[in-house]
């Protein structure tokens, strides 16, 4: 329960959408956040530091902890939660791009980043 007791920020990654960060390794998959319709959603919460975001609405969460969240099935999720490696795996300042494209299935992905 990342964010149940502190105001965490969170977001999600958008069509087109990327974000810098750095993967703190707290989890919560059962992270639960209202919609725009009042209908409460469950996601994977991913503790991230977010260095940077492509939106400029986030720009005001640049270098601070915040949950990125994700569909408890997507494939980031799946190497998340992943018991042989995933963010067990990483190294603490390790950096990554996470992006979601249309034209790549809307899954969110993975690339070595600086």
């Amino acid at each position: 329960m990342l964010g149940a007791y502190t105001a965490t920020p969170s977001f999600a990654l958008w069509d087109g959408e990327s974000a810098v960060l750095r993967f703190t390794g707290n989890l919560d998959p059962k992270f639960t956040k209202v919609d725009s319709k009042g209908k409460e959603q469950t996601y994977l919460g991913i503790e991230v530091f977010l260095i940077e975001h492509s939106n400029e609405n986030y720009s005001h969460r640049h270098d601070s902890i915040c949950i990125l969240r994700t569909g408890n099935e997507s494939t980031l999720a799946k190497w998340a939660t992943d018991e042989r490696g995933g963010i067990k795996k990483t190294v603490e300042k390790q950096v990554f791009k996470v992006s979601n494209s249309a034209k790549l299935g809307y899954d969110l992905r993975l690339e070595n980043g600086a």
